[in-house]
């Protein structure tokens, strides 16, 4: 007797249409925009108009924002059916709402709503929206970032002064494809602490290559762009990690080590590019500029001692120090007319943009001549509190938010020494979002 095969139907899986997924169908384009932003100026500029980053960013935000309130109810809705077991998050949420509030009251005082008012509300935007990617595109979401700013590393190293490479700027040398080198240091520094992180965890062969070519473009391209905060940006964030790592593990960091060595290796290796002197933004090497800036701080005279070198332009940091007070005295009101008049100017700022004309070259500092103190100590408290929940988690060698927090360090070394500018402070904004999400998504 003949057995009859039943033949079971798989059911295909039923397409969501929710509104929260559409939301997450249309938030994934304006997160892919975003980060794919270099790729747009290079095809811009194929045709003569070069849009670059803060155009992009200041155009995304006003797209981005009628679709968020479209989809707000809904996501309040998701949000609330959401359990967190930490409140960090509802505490930095909170602190973030504060923050919006006192910059409109800034704006309001100012009567100063142009730009740089709106690009505070568009970070908060675009967190949102990178935070709110799924696993899935998370990753190809991170695999786009670093990739698509290797390329930009890439071709500035080909084309460094801008002269045929379409959607670069030609003002300055190393500009790549964000207007001042300084600000492509930055971001190609903050890029470089990630990748080398994902060369410590990654046992993939493929992927362990491939984040190979990226260190070395990385590494290559922040040498010859030759700023020196950014390099240092990096050694700082990497000897921190080396150390934490060290007492945790209570073993040698051998393969951070080896990386530090690379990277160390980099700064000879780029000697060997042609012409390097009229390319990059200091002439010499960056341990020579080093022992300057040693010397500029400690007052001793090791650079003429060691090297024969009378000077280094810059190794004085272009006048920092004094453009800060210049700055901290505009803020507390310096040159008001009358008592009330200072205490608005200490409370909420002298309006966004003032930055740009004073240069205080410090990020709490510009912040706090923008849009006050309040505003000022009401983000620092954000980031402060941003810094604790990433340590509290890598605590549990969780190595996959390592790559972000190190990132972060060394972003807020940099800007230290530079100010609160569109072209990298939306990288800091999507890096802290994918290191939350890393923890938001061990937590489910």
């Amino acid at each position: 007797m003949e057995e009859t095969a039943v033949v079971i139907k798989e059911e295909k899986p039923k397409k969501d249409f929710s509104v929260v997924s559409i939301f997450q169908k249309i938030n994934m384009i304006f997160a892919f925009v975003m980060v794919l932003s270099p790729i747009i100026t290079l095809i811009t500029g194929i045709f003569d108009k070069t849009f670059f980053i803060n155009f992009i960013f200041d155009f995304w935000f006003l797209m981005y924002l009628p679709v968020l309130l479209a989809f707000l109810p809904s996501i309040i809705m998701h949000l609330r059916a959401t359990k967190f077991k930490d409140k960090s998050l509802l505490i930095i949420v909170i602190l973030t709402l504060s923050m919006l509030i006192v910059v409109l009251i800034s704006g309001i005082c100012n009567k100063n709503f142009g730009t740089d008012f709106l690009e505070i509300f568009g970070y908060v935007l675009l967190f949102v929206c990178v935070f709110s990617l799924d696993k899935k595109t998370m990753k190809i979401f991170i695999h786009a970032m670093l990739g698509t700013l290797a390329l930009s590393a890439l071709l500035g190293i080909i084309d460094p002064w801008g002269n045929f490479m379409p959607g670069f700027t030609n003002a300055v040398q190393m500009a790549s494809f964000f207007f001042h080198p300084n600000y492509s240091a930055n971001i190609i520094g903050v890029m470089l602490v990630i990748v080398v992180n994902f060369l410590m965890k990654e046992k993939k062969v493929g992927l362990n290559i491939l984040y190979s070519v990226y260190f070395c473009i990385f590494a290559f391209f922040i040498y010859l762009n030759g700023s020196f905060v950014g390099i240092t940006g990096v050694y700082f964030a990497l000897i921190i990690e080396f150390i934490a790592v060290w007492i945790k593990t209570k073993k040698f960091p051998w393969k951070l080590f080896v990386l530090g060595l690379a990277f160390v290796a980099f700064a000879f290796i780029v000697e060997l590019y042609p012409n390097l002197e009229g390319v990059r933004t200091c002439k010499y090497n960056y341990f020579i500029e080093a022992v300057a800036a040693f010397d500029n701080v400690f007052k001793t005279n090791l650079l003429q001692k060691i090297f024969g070198i009378a000077e280094v332009p810059g190794a004085d940091g272009w006048e920092r120090d004094s453009l800060i007070l210049k700055t901290i005295k505009a803020a507390l009101g310096e040159g008001s007319n009358n008592v009330g008049e200072r205490i608005k100017t200490i409370l909420f700022g002298l309006g966004g943009g003032s930055l740009h004309t004073l240069r205080p070259h410090n990020m709490i500092v510009g912040f706090w001549v923008d849009f006050g103190l309040i505003a000022m100590l009401l983000h620092e408290t954000i980031i402060g509190f941003l810094l604790v929940y990433f340590i509290k988690y890598s605590k549990k060698n969780r190595e996959s938010i390592r790559p972000y927090f190190y990132a972060i360090i060394a972003y807020l070394f940099i800007t230290m020494f530079g100010s609160l500018i569109v072209y990298h402070y939306v990288y800091f904004i999507m890096v802290a979002a994918i290191g939350l999400k890393q923890i938001k998504s061990r937590e489910e």
